[in-house]
């Protein structure tokens, strides 16, 4: 498979965000101008998740990652155009940190919704517009101190890039040298050169 379909997806893309922005956008004037009264700290929650998302789909596009995944490793990669590798590595990142906030502001959703529904009662307790604050700061922290860790454990290091050169010049055409990766492979490792499968 070429670049080009690399470079297809990132049209697709492209399209992807404008959407996700109009779609977005158009949600949050809505929840701000038309929304009732009655919602209370739900229309917050909804607020709060429709800047996230609209973060994340922007943070998606530049990123301008692909994912890689074989049965011995699963990377994401972008093009390297130049930058530090390490700067690479964090444009990465961040969109990992987004994905994590993204999915952790919707697990406090249905948290939300659940009270809402079956415990009423109890759902100021820990639903307030203040609390709902204190919510979204534990989503974001929790999302880079799990993106963080992720670039940290999962950088390029000498082995996995011989690994996955074969993988790369077979798949997309590329040369490690053209792209700037993070992910893991599939291997427990003592050393550079002595690495072996796990044990289940």
């Amino acid at each position: 498979m070429p670049y080009d379909i690399l470079h297809f997806g990132s049209c697709v893309k492209l399209f992807g965000v404008i959407l996700a922005t109009f779609s977005n956008s158009l949600i949050l004037i809505l929840l701000q101008r038309k929304a009732s009264g009655k919602l209370g700290t739900y229309r917050y929650l909804m607020m709060s998740y429709t800047i996230i998302e609209l973060v994340y789909s922007i943070s998606y596009y530049l990123s301008d990652m692909a994912a890689h995944s074989t049965n011995t490793s699963y990377v994401l990669f972008r093009k390297y155009r130049g930058e530090n590798r390490l700067i690479g590595s964090i444009i990465l990142m961040q969109f990992c940190v987004m994905y994590i906030v993204v999915l952790t502001i919707l697990a406090v959703h249905f948290i939300y919704r659940f009270f809402a529904l079956c415990a009423k009662s109890k759902l100021p307790l820990l639903f307030t517009p203040r609390k709902l604050f204190i919510w979204i700061l534990f989503c974001l922290i929790f999302g880079i101190i799990v993106g963080g860790f992720k670039c940290y454990m999962f950088y390029e290091t000498p082995f996995r890039t011989r690994k996955l050169q074969a993988e790369f010049e077979k798949y997309y055409n590329l040369s490690m040298n053209e792209i700037v990766y993070n992910g893991p492979v599939y291997k427990l490792c003592d050393s550079e050169t002595h690495c072996y499968n796990p044990k289940a």
